[in-house]
């Protein structure tokens, strides 16, 4: 729809102002939130296995709503956005990089190729005990493990949990980079144990008795 409104010499002088500078701003001004990390002091957990042979790589999946550089919470069944601050980067990509800085000599040995993914199904700020008082961080999730090109198999679920010692952003990223130890301190563990069991260390005999007789060697 065309403005058929009358411009005034004033108006047009003023336009022609703004776009000489190059300053045009059909927005308020407001202050930039403060953008926060987690996960960025998270390193490579004691007690790994051997390294692997190909790097262990790593995929992280969260909930839609959880996904961008906004912080959700949760209070009651009501699900919102934290104003006053952001993540510096998508919530996906921090989670990832945390995890491959600590599970770097986690996880099988050997020539092939393996990816565990992470399918996380909460990463929220829950306020369980009401609005204004410190919330809980949880994190819930399902490691999946996918080696030599096979389908990927479940090794076991996870979860992290911190409560922030005030309702304040700061204190909130800190619980959330308490969660976020707890999981992957239990995946590298999910990890080991997987490296270490029975019949991944075993070696698979080609021979075998049948109907309890012994296979005459070739």
């Amino acid at each position: 729809m065309t403005d058929r409104r009358p411009w005034t010499a004033g108006t047009v002088a003023a336009l022609a102002a703004m776009a000489s500078t190059g300053c045009v701003s059909l927005l308020p001004k407001t202050a930039p939130e403060p953008l926060y990390r987690f996960g960025g002091d998270v390193r490579s957990l004691p007690g790994g296995g051997v390294t692997p042979a190909s790097p262990l790589r790593i995929t992280v999946t969260l909930p839609v709503a959880a996904q961008g550089d906004a912080l959700l919470a949760l209070t009651g069944r009501r699900a919102a956005y934290i104003s006053g601050g952001r993540w510096v980067a998508p919530a996906t990509d921090l989670f990832r990089e945390a995890a491959e800085r600590a599970l770097g000599t986690h996880g099988p040995a050997g020539p092939g190729t393996a990816r565990l993914t992470l399918s996380v199904t909460r990463f929220e700020t829950d306020y369980d005990a009401g609005p204004d008082a410190p919330p809980v961080v949880r994190i819930d999730g399902t490691l999946l493990l996918a080696e030599d090109g096979r389908g990927p198999r479940v090794l076991t679920p996870v979860h992290g949990e911190a409560r922030a010692g005030e309702n304040r952003i700061s204190t909130i990223v800190g619980a959330y980079d308490a969660a976020l130890d707890q999981v992957l301190a239990a995946t590298a563990s999910a990890l080991d144990r997987d490296a270490q069991s029975p019949a991944r260390v075993r070696p698979v005999q080609r021979d075998q008795a049948i109907s309890g007789l012994p296979v005459r060697p070739r």
